[in-house]
């Protein structure tokens, strides 16, 4: 003769009691509907799937504290509300520390490749200064490097005004020159480094 089911009354004074069978009732009327719950907030069934098993332990954990049985069912929903809304937080930090960590990383990468450049380019200007007579390297550098005005380069070397605008003109004129052979240098530098 079948044996006579077990209501959800009886399942709840066996839980009480230390009892699986209550426990499996619970667990049977309710995993399928819970899972489907934390599948519709967490949007990932196996991870609904740890929840809802979490919840069921959690629930006997806390059995001799429940005071009716009408009050399983939503304990079961809460705990499996929170652990999925724990879930859903935690993977919002995780996202925005990936997002953070590839914007610390593209800074990082824009930030040594701008400082390779300006290092490249640096270099390849020193040595374009080379070019330069002694005099018009000195005023190009007192010009632009130490931003001095013209009246005062003059005062400072000794020389007239219209003596450092034409050294200051043939610096310009001699590093145009070689101006396209700075970028090809810099950029074949960049490229092959």
């Amino acid at each position: 003769m079948p044996q006579k089911p077990i209501t959800e009354q009886e399942a709840f004074a066996a839980l009480q009691a230390g009892n699986e069978k209550g426990l499996d009732l619970f667990f049977n009327r309710y995993y399928s509907p819970l899972v489907f719950y934390a599948t519709s907030l967490t949007n990932q069934k196996e991870v609904a799937k740890e929840i809802v098993a979490e919840a069921f332990v959690k629930l006997w954990a806390k059995k001799e504290a429940i005071e009716e049985c009408g009050k399983v069912k939503p304990l079961l929903y809460k705990i499996v509300h929170d652990a999925s809304v724990d879930f859903i937080r935690e993977k919002e930090k995780s996202i925005k520390r990936a997002a953070n960590l590839r914007i610390i990383s593209n800074t990082i990468e824009r930030s040594s490749l701008d400082a390779l450049i300006e290092v490249e380019t640096y270099n390849q200007l020193y040595l374009l200064l080379q070019n330069l007579s002694p005099r018009s390297r000195q005023i190009f550098r007192m010009f632009y490097f130490q931003k001095k005005a013209i009246k005062e380069i003059a005062t400072e070397l000794n020389i007239s005004v219209n003596t450092v605008k034409t050294q200051k003109l043939r610096a310009i004129q001699t590093l145009k020159k070689y101006q396209s052979s700075l970028y090809l240098t810099v950029l074949y530098s960049l490229i092959f480094i």
